[in-house]
């Protein structure tokens, strides 16, 4: 049985096999690439990386948003 790992990260590493990630799939579009969705900081918002990885973490799928929000009000951006 494979077992696959789900999480949210910031970090630079997994951005950046993110974005290759991205430029290697045929349904990958530039809207879900790190300098994209980064360039949303101008508005206050914060970039955030929802990774999936199987066992040899090796990434199998994912999604690149935003949040935006005040106080405990947020909102998630999937662009």
């Amino acid at each position: 049985m494979e077992s696959i790992r789900i999480y949210w990260t910031q970090d630079n590493t997994d951005w950046q096999l993110w974005d290759e990630f991205i430029q290697r799939n045929p349904r990958g579009i530039y809207l879900q690439i790190h300098s994209w969705l980064d360039s949303y900081r101008s508005y206050g918002f914060t970039p955030e990386l929802l990774l999936a990885k199987d066992l040899d973490g090796t990434i199998i799928g994912g999604l690149g948003v935003v949040l935006a929000g005040v106080g405990p009000m947020k909102l998630l951006i999937a662009p």
